[in-house]
């Protein structure tokens, strides 16, 4: 890599700590950071400048984290279809770029992140023998950082051990601190997993229906963006969340520009209940993308989400903590979920003040009365806890036809 390349990408792996560098459906004139049509010159000239833009207010860094890593992605991803030459700078560096939105992907990956895993090894043991150590273990420590925020606890003890005899015979200080800190990271992480042997169980969610997003947008109460508005935590939202159908651990929502932000102990002020949300079809299985403000103790019934079958009849699928849902702010190490997964991950203006990320969870619940048909469901909050469940996209799996 060139040195200013290098820097370049060692800005964009250091500071764009969230993991969502695409956005669907938005409309090209709001797009600061359109992708050029020309050559590598101009590609690598918009990804030095996305990389050094500094937002000045939080609606500045709002409008930044929708565009900044697509744009950056895509500029990558075109270099690697124009330079045909592997060895070339621009094509390593934009190598470099397109493994670091792969490994920050890594929540989304389907149906587990071991490709990423096994691709990032092999990358990073390349790195190691072209001399590229500091950018070797900086590219090591956010695949470990990574798996540890999606609760894959297990994974990034496993990378530890595999690439830390990469890094045996480095002699710079730096990587030998930051290695240092990785494994003091891993013991950690080591004793929490044998504290906590039965969270760390991972589910397996594979749709085998049909996919039906649910239609949420009358039930909305916060901006997806911006949860807080004016105020000390301005900017706290899901801007790096990507918009319209998307397909996460291999479910598809649609995610809009509104949230259903329940209410708690926390939140007193704010509806415990949103009702009637339409459904109208057999389904087998309802999938949501959700999470909590503030926390519980693991096991604790934060919600549900109740089932209104035609017949009048009623089934209550429960939303406990620690099992379906915990708080988007990952203050917990990562703490895995029994009967979910962590299905994408981020930052906002505010998380990145405290060097941690934000979550979404995949939860999902087989329909007890599958031959019945659905009409509606509601969104309840416990209210006797201080966590407050807010729900970004609900989808339903009809059932499977011959």
């Amino acid at each position: 890599m060139t040195r200013t390349f290098r820097r370049v990408a060692t800005i964009v792996l250091l500071t764009l700590a969230g993991t969502g560098w695409w956005l669907a459906g938005a409309r090209a004139a709001e797009n600061p950071y359109p992708v050029p049509d020309g050559g590598v010159p101009e590609l690598i000239a918009l990804i030095q400048k996305v990389s050094q833009v500094q937002p000045e207010t939080p609606q500045d860094d709002i409008r930044h984290r929708l565009f900044a890593r697509p744009a950056i992605r895509q500029a990558a991803e075109r270099i690697l279809e124009l330079d045909q030459d592997a060895t070339s700078e621009a094509y390593q560096a934009a190598r470099f770029l397109v493994m670091v939105e792969r490994i920050r992907s890594i929540a989304q990956d389907h149906p587990d992140p071991q490709q990423t895993m096994t691709d990032a090894y092999a990358y990073i043991g390349e790195l190691v023998k072209a001399g590229q150590h500091r950018v070797a273990a900086d590219l090591a420590l956010l695949l470990g950082r990574t798996l540890v925020q999606v609760g894959e606890w297990q994974g990034a003890v496993d990378a530890h051990k595999k690439l830390s005899p990469l890094f045996a015979d480095t002699k710079s200080p730096a990587i030998v601190s930051q290695l240092r800190s990785i494994s003091e990271n891993v013991l950690e992480i080591s004793a929490q997993m044998e504290e906590n042997a039965p969270a760390a169980k991972k589910p397996v969610i594979q749709p085998t229906g049909r996919l039906v997003p649910l239609d949420l947008s009358g039930a909305w109460n916060r901006k997806t963006v911006d949860f807080s508005g004016p105020g000390d935590f301005e900017g706290n939202g899901l801007a790096e969340l990507p918009r319209g159908e998307q397909a996460l651990r291999g479910v598809t929502f649609r995610i809009g520009e509104g949230v259903v932000q329940l209410g708690s102990t926390n939140l007193p002020d704010e509806s415990g209940e949103v009702l009637d949300i339409a459904v109208q079809r057999k389904i087998s299985r309802l999938y949501a993308l959700h999470a909590t403000q503030w926390n519980t103790d693991d096991g604790a019934l934060v919600g549900q989400y109740r089932l209104t079958y035609q017949d009048g009849e009623t089934a209550s699928l429960p939303i406990v903590y620690g099992a379906d849902i915990r708080d988007w702010w990952i203050w917990d190490n990562g703490m895995p979920l029994t009967r979910g997964v962590v299905a994408w991950t981020g930052a906002n203006l505010r998380t990145e003040q405290y060097d941690i990320a934000l979550r979404l969870s995949l939860s999902v619940w087989e329909n007890p009365h599958p031959d019945k048909q659905v009409a509606a469901l509601d969104f309840v909050s416990s209210m006797d806890t201080e966590a407050a469940p807010f729900c970004v996209a609900l989808t339903v799996e009809e059932l499977e036809t011959p």
